[in-house]
This record gives C-alpha cells, structure tokens and sequence, in this order.
C-alpha cells in the first residue's frame, strides 16, 4: 500500500497559504490509506468498523530546512523554532482550524472574562512536564513576565503588550515586575489584567513567544536553556528526543501529554536542507513527506496543489541608517513604486495575495469582516491606486529635505 504525501509551499511577501500534494509511489489509489488491524476488530475491516484506518508507520518525515537557532520560546524569533516549538510545547491555548481559540484547547481548561472585558481568569488543566512535574499558573505568570523582561531582549515581546504595564515594563518605564498584570492566584488559576478591552489578546496567547517554561529549570540551566535536548523539557503532543546541529531533529509522541489518545503520528523525522532542488528530490524519492515548494516548482505542480491560510506576511524593511532612507517621504515613494500585484503575479502564478498592511487577508475582524475589509488597505502603490506622478513628486520632496539629488542616490549602498 502507497504512502501519502505532502506538498506545501512557503509565501512569501503575503499571507501565507499552505499548498497540500497527495502523491503516490506505487499503482494503488492515491488517498486510499493503509488498515491497521488491532485484536478489537480482528477479522473486520476499518471501515466496516466504523474505525479511522490509519498507516501501519504513523511517521511523519519534514525538512525544517534550517537550524534553529534556540529553542527558548522567549527568544526564538524563525519560523523554525517556532514550528518545532508549537509540536513540543503547548501554550495555555490553541487556536482551531478557523483561527478561533476554543475553550479546552491548551493548557487552559476554561477561562472567564469580566464584564468590562478588562480581566481574564484562566482556569489550567492537569497536565505534566515531560519530567513528570505539573505545569502551573506559575509557569505562565513567570514566562509571560520574562517575555516582557527587557533583559530578556525578547523580539516578540510585544504581542504580550495588552497586559496591563506590559509595554511599561517591557521599555523600562517601570522596573517592578509585580506591577504586570498577570498573576499566578494558585496552581490551576492565572488571572491576567489587560490595559483596555481587547478581543484578540486571547488569540495572541498561541505565539510561541508566549509559551511556558519552567523557572527553575532556566536558573537551573541559565542560557543553555533551549540550546540543547538536555537543557529542555515539553509538555506538548511531542518531546524532542534528537538534535544533531545543522543536520537533523527528531521527535516522538509525549506520553504524558493530556490530549495524547488524539495524537495519531507515533514520531516526527526532521532533516535541515536548504538547497531547493535537493530537497524536492528527496520528496520525489519518497524520502520527505513534506516539503516547501519553491517558487521555480510551482508550475510543475501547479495542477496538484490544494491552498489553506496560515496566519504570517513577509516584508522588506529599509536601512534607516542611510542618509536618504531615513528620510520618511523618500521611504514611502519607494514603497508607492512597487507593484506588488505584478511581482505576486511572477513569483507565485497569482496564487497567494499581496501584503497591503502587516495585518495579513483573512484575519478574522469585527462584525463578521476580515481585518482587512473593516479598516482597508493601509499601503499604496502603482499598483493599488497611486499614479507615478505621485510617486515622484514624494520622491522630490523627500531629497529637497535632505539636500540631495537622484543623482546623488547612484552606488549608494
């Protein structure tokens, strides 16, 4: 019986889409899945069952494509860690299929809002570390305040900014970690004190920045934490179990893991390979499961690929440093003259969307709208509605401020 495959393709510039492949190594039916047999139904079909029929090897082999840097979820800042790290951790959250956190879903049984909506009451599962310990509320209160330590230096500490203080302590305009307002009431309770209302804080706790840790464990280890598999423990549907740098990490289910009987993969096989050919070779020749599609392949595949959305945009940032850059007009006449439909266009076959704000399409907003329908698209360019004229006529205005030419602008780096 064939084994199924995955194809997926990386977005990049917008709204990230997920490109699903089934492929085939044999003359069988391509989605027809191999029968386990168990002593329950011995002598009877899966499907006469009734039973989900499963692939004798429930192992799933993906290429992370990179090293990660650090496993510490504080100090993760790639796509990679923060995939590996959504596998081996779980945060007091989880969002479903649609984006929406649903009560029951992470590490938080339940949770319960004030009336003004400026307090959430979390209310934790029992659940266990993959060292046997049990994870607390304490674990969150000390994560969340670490994040927003800024001695922590924590890239993303930002989306933990609608906690009451949050930014205040994060940019050293309080220096009192107490004044946060998250708190460990018990062991099964964290209350959390927001700034103001805000509908999406819940949906921002499944960030990997805001995953737990355990305290003693980082005064125990100090910067080795997440360096190594040693220096590390889980309390999601996976533990980590191999990491040879630069080559490969494996992982196995977690048997203490709470939801455990709905984890269905029994090991999950990473290699880290860049090279966008070879990694495409090892997909045809059965050796990854799933892959990134690289620009180049997707009209080879184009025929065979199904799209789901996944919540990210890519961008370009300017140097500010240099002296015509860190002129805003000059910024925005730069940004106003990319056609980002054309260049969506080339890159992709037009199948993912251009970025026109960070806020990617899709994201869900008030009353029943995308994000995007209920506030517009914050970014114009030649292809969004701007004309040239404009363009240049920023752009002059821009170099009259600095004192400069176009000319001047020639071998700038």
């Amino acid at each position: 019986m064939k084994k199924s495959k995955i194809l997926i393709m990386l977005l990049v510039f917008a709204m990230v889409f997920t490109l699903a492949l089934a492929g085939c190594s044999g003359e069988e039916d391509a989605n027809e899945p191999e029968e386990k047999e168990t002593p329950a139904n011995e002598g009877q079909s899966s499907e006469d069952s009734g039973e989900e029929k499963l692939a004798e090897e429930q192992v799933l082999r993906v290429n992370w494509q990179s090293e990660p840097p650090s496993l510490d979820p504080q100090l993760t800042q790639d796509h990679t860690s923060s995939n590996i790290l959504n596998d081996a951790l779980e945060g007091i959250i989880r969002l479903d299929e649609d984006g929406v956190p649903k009560q029951g879903s992470g590490m938080a049984e339940s949770w319960e809002e004030s009336e003004d909506g400026t307090k959430i009451t979390f209310k934790l599962r029992d659940a266990k570390w993959s060292d046997g310990e049990p994870v607390t509320a304490n674990d969150f209160e000390f994560t969340w305040k670490r994040a927003l330590n800024p001695d922590t230096a924590s890239t993303y500490a930002f989306m933990a900014y609608g906690i009451k203080n949050g930014e205040a302590y994060n940019t050293g305009e309080i220096t009192n970690a107490d004044e946060v307002g998250v708190k460990a009431i018990d062991d099964k309770t964290l209350e959390v004190t927001l700034e103001r209302p805000d509908p999406t804080f819940i949906s921002k706790l499944q960030n990997s920045t805001l995953f737990p840790i355990r305290e003693d464990l980082v005064e125990k280890w100090g910067d080795k934490y997440g360096s190594e598999v040693d220096y590390m423990v889980f309390n999601g549907p996976f533990v980590i179990t191999e990491w040879e740098h630069e080559s490969q990490l494996n992982m196995e289910k977690n048997p203490d893991y709470w939801n455990v009987e709905n984890v269905k993969l029994d090991r999950i096989e990473g290699i880290m390979v860049r090279d966008s050919n070879t990694r495409m070779n090892l997909y045809e020749t059965g050796e990854l499961d799933i892959v990134e599609v690289p620009d180049q392949y997707l009209e080879q595949y184009k025929d065979k690929l199904n799209t789901y959305p996944e919540a990210s945009t890519f961008y370009y940032t300017f140097n500010v440093e240099n002296e015509f850059f860190s002129n805003q007009k000059i910024r925005n006449a730069f940004a106003m003259a990319v056609d980002r439909i054309k260049i969506q266009e080339a890159r992709t076959q037009g199948i993912q969307p251009p970025a026109w704000a960070f806020v990617p399409p899709g994201m869900p907003g008030p009353e029943g709208k995308t994000f995007r329908e209920a506030n517009g698209e914050l970014i114009k360019d030649v292809g969004n509605g701007t004309t040239t004229e404009e363009v240049k006529s920023l752009f002059e205005e821009g170099l009259e401020e600095i004192g400069k030419t176009a000319e001047d602008m020639n071998g700038i780096k």
